[in-house]
């Protein structure tokens, strides 16, 4: 995956030229995806406004503790900058306001995973959101060339759900989840007659096939 590395810059004026712009469907320019690299772990903004966003939104998370400015910048390096196979995007608005995130984690040759998408902000485009969504899977499919994107949501967060079938997504299968409270909560994956909680991992999956049937009807329209 070294095409992904490519796009982890060390100053945010060579991430902006790695930039994905954001259209709409009547392709008309609505933001951008900024890669996140070296650059942003120099940005005080970033990681305070990521880690806003992530304590205000925990219960999304199959792991919940107590956020801190040092745990989202220590995930922000090992994670989304120093680990393989990983890409994570920051989404403007077209007035350049930070409004949120989405990326992609685990790809290889055919298939990755679509990782991280979050609103934190208000602002920009009521569907920005959406079509970010769509702009970073033209992306892997026309750029990576990969085959096949998958995902895992939790059942209760409808609205994400509802972005990703908009999008073109299929329900694939449930993963039932054990709940477990110590000093933080942590979910394991377990059979559904174990489980001990009323809501699930919804893994959904995407072929290019699909996607590219999808953009041609929506082209026409």
């Amino acid at each position: 995956m070294l095409k992904i590395n490519e796009y982890k810059k060390e100053h945010y004026d060579d991430a902006l030229k790695k930039s994905l712009t954001i259209y709409d469907n009547n392709n008309l320019e609505i933001g951008k995806l900024v890669p996140i690299g070296q650059w942003a772990l120099k940005d005080n903004h970033v990681v305070s406004e990521i880690f806003r966003w992530r304590k205000r939104a925990m219960r999304y998370f199959l792991t919940q503790f107590e956020p801190s400015y040092e745990l989202t910048f220590n995930y922000l390096k090992n994670v989304s900058v120093n680990e393989q196979g990983r890409l994570f995007f920051l989404i403007y608005g077209k007035d350049n306001n930070l409004i949120g995130h989405i990326g992609i984690a685990d790809a290889t040759d055919h298939s990755c995973e679509l990782d991280n998408m979050m609103r934190g902000n208000h602002g920009g485009h009521k569907d920005l959101i959406y079509y970010s969504e769509r702009s970073i899977l033209r992306w892997c499919f026309n750029c990576l060339n990969l085959s096949q994107i998958y995902l895992r949501v939790l059942s209760f967060n409808k609205v994400t759900i509802n972005i990703h079938l908009k999008s073109g997504f299929s329900h694939l299968s449930k993963i039932y989840l054990y709940k477990k409270e110590e000093n933080f909560i942590t979910h394991i994956e377990i059979d559904e007659k174990n489980s001990n909680v009323d809501y699930f991992i919804n893994k959904m999956t995407l072929s290019k096939n699909d996607f590219l049937f999808n953009e041609k009807k929506l082209e026409t329209n």
